[in-house]
């Protein structure tokens, strides 16, 4: 095979561009066929909704390909708003437009979403992407990066507990789910890891949880609930210093697009 074919089948991260928008509403349809139910949004809302994403956010939207196509994305907003602030999702993201929530000059990144299909997520785009915009986050200085995240093994989880979720009062309910996001298990090497995948990768990360939110996300494997994770900049009081930031941002975003690199560390 030709270097520039084993070139273009290489997974890759780049900015998102309006030309993506018919592929990324593709992507955003198959991935939350769960969350959206028997109720899917048209196409065509879809479509302004990321186009809404794509305009607001700028470079802060990323794609990952995967043999030319592209097989996941993931977005920021800048917010001025800290973790007590957070109610749902929606409301966060302006219903996921962030034309009315994206604040430029606001101190902390918020993750709108990272979704990859099941042939991005084989080939790591998953984890490329969050590396990508670790790197942008460093670069643009902010003091932290906050998330929602699913747990889409808690119903896995609770069925191995043998626990009937329905049965419990909301106090028991939330109090389960707070001893879900820390429970654990056994790893390739035998070390405990934790149970959630989703949350095990954010954790890699660095993200933190620091707030269980009943119907913070609309998804049946979850019960509804959202896990939000802050990540705290790991430059400290360096992270005001425009070339140290800078420098530290375009190296990882460099080592975003090795995959076997990110592997490693992810």
């Amino acid at each position: 095979m030709k270097a520039e074919a084993l070139i273009e089948m290489r997974p890759f991260v780049r900015v998102a561009t309006h030309d993506d928008i018919d592929r990324l509403v593709e992507i955003d349809l198959l991935c939350f066929d769960d969350v959206y139910g028997d109720q899917p949004p048209t196409s065509e809302d879809v479509h302004v909704m990321l186009t809404d994403r794509l305009n607001a956010a700028g470079e802060l939207m990323v794609v990952g390909e995967v043999g030319g196509q592209v097989e996941g994305f993931m977005t920021c907003q800048i917010t001025d708003k800290g973790p007590e602030d957070f109610i749902t999702w929606e409301e966060t993201t302006d219903n996921g437009h962030i034309t009315g929530t994206h604040n430029p000059d606001g101190s902390s990144l918020y993750i709108v979403n990272m979704t990859v299909t099941p042939v991005g997520s084989e080939a790591g785009i998953g984890d490329m992407l969050i590396a990508n915009m670790y790197g942008r986050f460093i670069e643009r200085r902010k003091d932290s990066a906050q998330l929602l995240s699913r747990i889409p093994q808690f119903s896995k989880w609770l069925l191995e507990q043998e626990v009937e979720f329905s049965g419990l009062t909301e106090a028991e309910q939330d109090a389960l789910a707070e001893d879900y996001i820390h429970a654990t298990k056994p790893g390739k090497n035998g070390k405990p890891i934790l149970y959630d995948g989703m949350l095990r990768r954010y954790g890699y990360a660095g993200a933190k949880p620091v707030k269980v939110i009943r119907n913070g996300f609309p998804d049946p494997v979850s019960h509804d609930y959202g896990v939000l994770c802050v990540v705290e900049n790991p430059l400290g009081r360096a992270r005001h210093n425009r070339v140290a930031a800078s420098l530290a941002g375009k190296a990882i975003k460099y080592l975003s697009q090795k995959p076997t690199i990110v592997q490693k560390i992810f």
